[in-house]
């Protein structure tokens, strides 16, 4: 019979499966600005929240360096997304997904919108797949907010510090990443479930279990903040792991 991980079992494991954050210095980072409501959430888990200005890959890597420098051992990422589109099509090009099913139906959408977004979409991913590197695919794609969040994810790959997504654009950046052979997703976390399918599609291709499922697109960094108690209860929980499962947050996992 398989056995049943609980929530708290599953993140203990990740916790103690090589990525070993101490959990003294997580660093919640939202690419942009965040939204009142985010900013609250933040003063009630006592973290100190960074807004970063979307700008390029250097800015997200000097930022990555200064807060592990300062002691950081945890990141946790998001960036609002708006309509995706360069999202979309980075994870749709690097997941060898059509246009249309990476978009997917979206029945609030008007219908000329939609068709704006698929063609978006579709176009993109011609330009994309003539690219050899990250910093072609980036200049591919043209999106700031994307580009600063991928340079987060590959610093963060470098200095060995695992790191929580949160929305399309955070799952893009680590999409994109893995491509070019630069991260461990077993060092990753994905916050929450997105609904959209280039979500899904990104979870697959990192081979990661979202931590939850907050009912509603992510993105706005509350799914990232959400994940930081628990991952603090995990961590003084009594352990539970007699089975010697290996640990992880991956598809692998019952």
């Amino acid at each position: 019979m398989l056995e049943q991980v609980g929530l708290l079992q599953r993140l203990e494991r990740w916790l103690a499966d090589g990525p070993r954050p101490g959990l003294q210095r997580p660093r919640p980072v939202v690419v942009g600005t965040a939204a009142d409501h985010v900013a609250a959430v933040a003063a009630q888990v006592q973290t100190e929240l960074i807004m970063l200005p979307a700008a390029d890959t250097q800015t997200g890597e000097a930022l990555v360096d200064r807060e592990v420098d300062s002691g950081c051992d945890l990141l946790l990422l998001a960036a609002p997304d708006g309509a995706a589109v360069p999202a979309t099509i980075g994870i749709a090009a690097f997941a060898g997904e059509e246009p249309v099913r990476a978009l997917g139906f979206d029945a609030t959408l008007a219908d000329d919108e939609w068709v704006r977004r698929a063609v978006a979409v579709r176009d993109g991913l011609r330009r994309i797949d003539l690219v050899g590197d990250r910093a072609a695919a980036l200049a591919s794609l043209g999106d700031p907010a994307l580009a600063t969040a991928t340079g987060i994810v590959a610093q963060a790959a470098q200095r060995r510090t695992p790191i929580v997504l949160d929305g399309l654009t955070a799952l893009a950046a680590a999409v994109l990443v893995a491509h070019f052979g630069e991260l461990d997703p077993q060092r990753c976390l994905i916050a929450s479930a997105d609904r959209r399918p280039a979500a899904g599609m990104a979870a697959r291709v990192l081979g990661l279990v979202p931590v939850m499922d907050l009912g509603w697109p992510s993105g706005d960094g509350l799914a990232a903040l959400l994940t930081l108690p628990l991952l603090h209860a995990a961590q003084l929980a009594p352990s539970r792991d007699d089975h010697g499962v290996t640990p992880g947050l991956t598809r692998q996992d019952p």
